[in-house]
C-alpha cells in the first residue's frame, strides 16, 4: 500500500536520539519539516508551515534546532544515520560489502519517493548562493567517493589511481542520476534493478584490469 507523504517524510525522522520530554516533538518537527521542504523546497518552505502541521509555533521550531538553517542541517543528518540504521549497520561498510550496501540503499530508496525527493531538493537549492546545505553536501560527496575509492581499491589492487578515481565518480553519479530520472517519470525506471546493474558493470570493470 502506498504511504502518505507525511507518512513517508516520517521516515527521515526515524533515526533521532530519543532522550525524554523534547523527544516526541523533535521527531514530529523533522517530519513535518521533512514534507515541506520536499514539496516546496527549503527557501519557499517555511517554518510557520512546519510548525503549523505540528501543532506548535514558530518559535517553538526554534526552540528544538535553533533556526531555520540548523532544522536544514538536523534533517541531513538524520537522513544519513536513518539510512544505516534501516539497513541494520552503525557504520558504512568497506570493500566488496560496500557495493552491496549500495545497492541495499538504492532499493530501500524505492520505497521512500519523498525522502529521496527531499534529498533530491535540498541538493539542487545547495548549490544556490548562501545556501546553508553546502558545506554538508560537500564533506558528504568527498567523503563517499572516498569510501567508494578504498573499496575499488580493495577489490582490484591492479587497477591505476585514474581509473580508480572515474570510477568512483561514476558509480557516485549514476546512483543520483537515475534517482532523478526515477522521481520524474517513475514508471520508466526501476530504479533499484539499474542501480544494482549499474553498479555491478563499473566494478567489473575495474576488477577485470587486476
Amino acid at each position: 500500500m502506498k504511504k502518505s507523504v507525511a507518512e513517508a517524510a516520517e521516515g527521515c525522522a526515524s533515526g533521532v536520539s530519543q532522550t525524554a520530554g523534547g523527544s516526541d516533538i523533535r521527531t514530529r518537527i523533522l517530519a513535518s519539516a521533512a514534507e515541506v521542504f520536499a514539496s516546496r523546497g527549503y527557501r519557499k518552505g517555511t517554518l510557520e508551515e512546519v510548525a503549523r502541521n505540528v501543532g506548535i509555533t514558530r518559535q517553538g521550531v526554534l526552540h528544538h534546532f535553533g533556526s531555520k538553517a540548523g532544522l536544514l542541517l538536523a534533517i541531513l543528518e538524520d537522513r544519513d544515520h536513518s539510512d544505516l540504521a534501516r539497513l541494520g549497520r552503525a557504520r558504512v561498510p568497506g570493500g566488496r560489502e560496500l557495493f552491496d550496501h549500495l545497492e541495499a540503499t538504492m532499493a530501500a530508496n524505492e520505497e521512500r519517493r519523498v525522502v529521496v525527493q527531499l534529498f533530491t531538493v535540498l541538493l539542487v537549492d545547495s548549490l544556490t548562493e548562501d545556501s546553508p546545505a553546502a558545506a554538508w553536501f560537500r564533506d558528504r560527496y568527498a567523503s563517499l567517493r572516498r569510501d567508494v575509492t578504498e573499496a575499488l581499491e580493495a577489490v582490484a589492487p591492479g587497477a591505476d589511481a585514474e581509473t580508480i578515481a572515474d570510477t568512483a565518480n561514476a558509480i557516485v553519479a549514476v546512483m543520483d542520476g537515475l534517482q532523478i530520472q526515477w522521481l520524474m517519470t517513475p514508471g520508466d525506471v526501476a530504479l533499484s534493478r539499474a542501480s544494482a546493474r549499474a553498479i555491478e558493470a563499473l566494478v567489473q570493470s575495474v576488477t577485470s584490469i587486476s
